[in-house]
């Protein structure tokens, strides 16, 4: 299939998105981690420092995917791109 996700708006609520002129809405759940990233290393006395850094991980609710309008497009489809486009944005 071919079509392009156009995200009008989105929080820790949920996300509000078009695929053309039809509107979706759709609940998310964020996933916050802590994850430990090299900050520095210095190869003099081979001393490496480490920051901690939170990451954001949206998961869509495949099951509240709502759709003014007809759905001409297979949901799970729909709701794994939309995820892989937040997660893009947000990390």
């Amino acid at each position: 299939m071919s079509y392009e996700i156009e995200i009008e708006y989105y929080d820790q609520d949920g996300a509000i998105f078009y695929i053309g002129e039809t509107p979706y809405q759709v609940e998310l759940f964020i996933e916050t981690r802590i994850v430990d990233e090299l900050d520095s290393y210095n190869s003099f006395n081979d001393k490496i420092c480490w920051s901690q850094v939170e990451e954001r991980y949206y998961r869509v609710q495949k099951e509240t995917l709502r759709c003014d309008g007809v759905n001409y497009y297979n949901e799970e489809d729909l709701c794994e791109e939309l995820e892989e486009i937040l997660n893009k944005w947000n990390n």
